[in-house]
């Protein structure tokens, strides 16, 4: 059950291949973010920067650091592996105090799911905004 201002999405996607082969390529969480450490429209121009501690993220409690610029505003904010079953599940939420547009937390989370002839590989992100947020 969802608490209010809770939102959630999610993707679906068979895949043909082991679950182990494709885990080993999402649980690589400098490559899953990827697409953040470049410059794009959807920040304005900017990059964020990376920091994994010496558990790269595929440990329960391993800590992700995230940090940047945007139109000269700094924005930062850490996350926690707070689930870890390879190949078949991993997910990571917001820490502690986050100067992020996004002010809300957080929570990711990637699970595998055995089909006939088939894996389904599942993507969720869910965010809880604060009462009268859009």
């Amino acid at each position: 059950m969802r608490q209010q201002g809770e939102r959630h999405a999610e993707a679906v996607a068979l895949i043909h291949v082991a679950p182990e082969q494709v885990f080993a390529r999402l649980d690589d969480q400098r490559q899953l973010a990827a697409h953040m450490t470049k410059a794009s429209w959807m920040t304005l121009g900017s990059k964020f920067n990376f920091e994994l501690d010496e558990f790269q993220g595929r440990r329960i409690g391993s800590i992700i650091r995230m940090n940047g610029r945007i139109a000269g505003i700094e924005l930062g904010l850490d996350e926690i592996v707070n689930e870890y079953e390879p190949p078949l599940r991993k997910a990571w939420a917001t820490l502690g105090d986050r100067a992020c547009l996004s002010l809300e937390p957080i929570a990711w989370a990637l699970t595998w799911q055995q089909k006939v002839r088939a894996r389904a590989c599942k993507s969720g992100l869910t965010t809880n905004c604060p009462a009268g947020r859009p």
